[in-house]
């Protein structure tokens, strides 16, 4: 019966674990963007997500699909320069 219990935790243990490795929406997403990161290894992006005015995900593959949701606003920038303010 122990061993029945334990199961049952360790399971519910990775379920949470999974659980919150899991990307959330955002509110926005810019795509298609010249994006300066300030960042010298990393000097341009392309894409960026954001949620409550907090940048969550920047990226040269234009992997932000994850980041899309219902209520998601996604803006194609068309090679338009973004910079931080």
């Amino acid at each position: 019966m122990r061993n029945v219990i334990r199961s049952v935790a360790l399971v519910l243990v990775m379920f949470a674990f999974a659980q919150s490795l899991r990307t959330e929406v955002t509110d926005l997403v810019v795509r298609n963007a010249v994006i300066w990161t300030v960042d010298a290894d990393h000097p341009r992006a392309e894409t960026l997500a954001s949620r409550n005015g907090h940048i969550v995900y920047v990226s040269s593959d234009g992997g932000s699909q994850e980041y899309v949701g219902a209520d998601t606003r996604v803006v194609n920038l068309d090679g338009a320069f973004v910079t931080p303010t």
